[in-house]
């Protein structure tokens, strides 16, 4: 079970603030309270976002998996956490979009496909990001194979 969390910061660039969604995600989906997960990676490149999840990786002794989707015609948001929920067998994720504010955003879907918002304004997702991709991520340990 989820235990839904709202972010601390608003996404505010004008203002020099980078809003913490998906910090906030990510806490939900590891369990943790918010503030356990560090808020740096900012919304500045791709490379800052890769180098931020492998440091929560090492520091949470996790793995991300992340699957990328283009704007399907004709798909509701419904039909992507659909989508995403058999891809995922199920398991909870985040993902990513353009919220009501007009700002890339992120969101968890429970294993029973409710979306958990961590917005403070609950601005929710309606489309795909600025790059026209929606973004799927799961968290999941490490399998331990042994010596194979």
């Amino acid at each position: 079970m989820i235990t839904p969390q709202k972010q601390a910061f608003r996404h505010e660039p004008h203002k020099g603030i980078d809003g913490d969604c998906t910090r906030t995600c990510v806490a939900m989906l590891l369990g943790r309270p918010r503030d356990d997960v560090p808020h740096e990676h900012g919304t500045n490149t791709p490379e800052d976002y890769t180098a931020w999840k492998d440091r929560i990786a090492r520091e949470f002794g996790v793995r991300f998996i992340t699957i990328p989707l283009p704007e399907q015609d004709g798909w509701e948001i419904e039909h992507y956490c659909e989508w995403a929920l058999g891809r995922g067998q199920g398991m909870p994720f985040m993902m990513g979009g353009e919220s009501r504010n007009g700002t890339n955003h992120s969101v968890v879907i429970d294993s029973d496909g409710r979306l958990i918002d961590p917005a403070i304004d609950s601005s929710g997702i309606i489309g795909p990001c600025t790059d026209g991709m929606f973004w799927f991520e799961w968290i999941v340990a490490p399998v331990d194979r042994g010596d194979q």
